[in-house]
């Protein structure tokens, strides 16, 4: 039986931060890094719990954030499956936790240690991101105006207040990353804090995630450590 701990990856920032693109980035550089998205969960329900299923789909297309006791239970018992296999030392999770029981459940959660990084991006520059994305993994309806805004009105009324939560019921320390930075930026910060060994990042397309993801006068005159 496997009864070392998991070191968990969690990515925050606003919906069209580019959360999505660091974490396919990371998964190509560090193949000793699994990928696990809520999304990707949810979907998997979806497709067996009949009627429940349905209104949960009904949810996630009107941007609303699903039922806490669910998504943590599908989560935990994913992340036991991974350590059990011994097959990764790290996780990286998309989309968890994004409210405070959120954050409590995952604490609870035994053999797993979390390091946080906020991917700080104005909301401003979150909108024009996600209308301009050619992302084809980006739904039509997530791209509409009113499902953009709501989501990040939620970020801000129901996310946001997780941070400050970690930090001060649970005293995390949040690692914050500059959201205007490229990709290949981004990768060497968090590959820093996390003491990863240094890779070549000649693996990652050229230049495509810097162009849909950073903006020219997006990009910050420094880049801070």
């Amino acid at each position: 039986m496997n009864d070392k701990k998991m070191v968990a990856v969690i990515l925050f920032g606003r919906p069209g931060a580019g959360k999505s693109w660091l974490s396919e980035a990371l998964l190509k550089l560090y193949p000793f890094i699994a990928l696990v998205r809520t999304s990707s969960l949810l979907k998997e329900y979806i497709q067996t719990a009949g009627d429940k299923g349905k209104t949960i789909q009904e949810m996630m297309d009107q941007g609303e954030i699903i039922s806490d006791e669910l998504v943590s239970k599908l989560l935990e018992s994913r992340l036991e499956e991974l350590r059990i296999s011994g097959e990764h030392s790290h996780v990286l999770i998309d989309g968890f936790p994004r409210t405070v029981p959120q954050v409590d459940s995952l604490q609870r959660m035994p053999n797993l240690k979390a390091e946080i990084f906020h991917i700080n991006l104005p909301p401003e520059l979150c909108l024009r991101r996600i209308r301009k994305s050619p992302n084809r993994n980006v739904r039509v309806e997530d791209k509409k105006p009113r499902i953009i805004k709501h989501r990040l009105d939620l970020f801000e009324t129901i996310t946001m207040p997780v941070l400050a939560h970690w930090t001060e019921s649970h005293g995390k320390f949040i690692h914050q990353i500059d959201g205007r930075l490229e990709v290949k930026q981004k990768i060497g910060l968090l590959a820093s804090r996390l003491r990863f060994p240094k890779v070549q990042q000649t693996i990652l397309r050229p230049r495509r995630e810097s162009e849909i993801w950073t903006l020219p006068h997006e990009r910050p005159e420094r880049i801070h450590a």
